[in-house]
Order: C-alpha cells, then sequence, then structure tokens
C-alpha cells in the first residue's frame, strides 16, 4: 500500500524496525518501506483482515501480490466475460470491468451542458439490470470532457 493511501484512510502506520521486509519494485529496484498497517479489505460481504507493507511511491496504490492470492487460494478466470476474480476456492467471484463495457457504464443519452454551480436531471443509457438499484457513480480516473461529481443515486426507469 502506498502512504499516501494509508494516511488518506487514516490508518495507523507501524514505523519499521531494523527487520523490516525489504521490497521490489518490477524493475528490481528497492522500494522505500515506511512502515506496516493492518488493514481489514471486505470483498463482496466477506472481511478480510490483511496486515501490508507500506512504501514511498508506489503506483497503484494498493497492489495484492502473490503472497495474498496464494494464501486465499486466488484465480482469475479469462475465459468468462467478463473475466472473474475468484478469491476462497470460488467463495468469493468478483467480476473485471473495463471503464469502456457496457454491461458496467453508464453513458448519457444526449450532449448535456449544465453551468457551473448548478444541478440537473440529465437521461442516461444504462444496463437494465442497475434499474430500481442504488448505485455509486464516480468520475473514471482519465480526463474526459465530462466531469461527474460522487454521487449515490437511485435508478428509475
Amino acid at each position: 500500500m502506498s502512504d499516501e493511501l494509508a494516511r488518506e484512510l487514516k490508518l495507523h502506520v507501524i514505523r519499521p524496525t531494523q527487520y523490516c521486509k525489504q521490497l521490489l519494485s518490477a524493475n528490481g529496484s528497492e522500494m522505500i518501506v515506511t512502515g506496516h498497517v493492518k488493514a481489514e479489505l471486505y470483498l463482496r460481504g466477506l472481511k478480510v483482515e490483511l496486515h501490508m507493507e507500506v512504501a514511498k511511491s508506489l503506483a497503484p496504490p494498493f497492489i495484492l501480490g502473490r503472497d495474498f492470492l496464494t494464501a486465499n487460494q486466488g484465480c482469475v478466470n479469462y475465459a468468462l466475460k467478463p473475466p472473474m476474480f475468484t478469491l476462497f476456492d470460488g467463495l468469493v467471484e468478483l467480476p473485471f470491468y473495463t471503464c469502456c463495457d457496457t454491461s458496467n457504464c453508464v453513458t448519457l443519452a444526449q450532449t448535456v451542458h449544465v453551468p457551473a454551480d448548478h444541478e440537473a436531471y440529465v437521461q442516461v443509457n444504462m444496463p437494465h439490470h442497475f434499474n430500481t438499484q442504488e448505485v455509486l457513480i464516480e468520475q473514471p480516473p482519465r480526463i474526459l470532457s465530462v466531469s461527474v461529481a460522487r454521487a449515490l443515486v437511485f435508478c428509475k426507469k
């Protein structure tokens, strides 16, 4: 876990002792370990307690490594559409969606201009399985011409 994410989540980082775990990046260079944390990860209602190393300048900010996958029977099945990530010998199934996957994406029905500091109801296209569901809408990680504030919304018709 990155030290920035640990601070953002307000986790108590235990500073390393003289015998801290060494971490290597993908290119083989040593990473600067700033400590370790105990974190709780919720996967489809199942709580998993993790002991994670905290490192400087980690991107992405959170990595589940081979040790976690081995200990928790992690598997990725790319034969399925979308690919499925499973844990605990199939007990927990988490589908991988892409940003543009139509089964997991809400799109504007037409171009809409909402002035700054205003709110509006806008018509969107969405998969039918979201009807009568509460969903969380967030800005995608890449910069687009559309900005969306985080919102918990109820889908209707």
